[in-house]
């Protein structure tokens, strides 16, 4: 992994975002190990989850979004939206935890 600058001053660490350059090797096996885990784990993922997932992104995510508030506004419901900033959750992660119900679920 290697920092790779994005914009603002070049001394500050939250300026950067790391970037991985696999080997050959490590895609593939990436590919390979990929299909047998996600299979594994496709009951854990919520369909409500956009980000990561295969065939889905924000766009998918906003258009599920935009048809919820057209759906409960034609039906005159009260709609509430919270917006949250997770861009530094995992800054926050007990990793230990973390790894240790990953373990649990297998």
């Amino acid at each position: 992994m290697f920092p790779v600058h994005k914009k603002g001053r070049k001394r500050d660490a939250n300026n950067y975002r790391g970037i991985t350059a696999l080997c050959a090797i490590s895609k593939l096996f990436e590919i390979v190990v990929m299909d047998p885990l996600l299979s594994h784990c496709k009951h854990l993922i919520s369909n409500d989850q956009h980000g990561f997932t295969s065939g889905r992104s924000t766009n998918t995510n906003l258009l599920c979004f935009t048809s919820y508030i057209t759906d409960s506004m034609t039906a005159h419901d009260q709609t509430d939206a919270i917006y949250t900033d997770l861009s530094a959750a995992f800054d926050k992660l007990n990793h230990d935890i973390a790894i240790a119900k990953l373990d649990r679920l297998g």
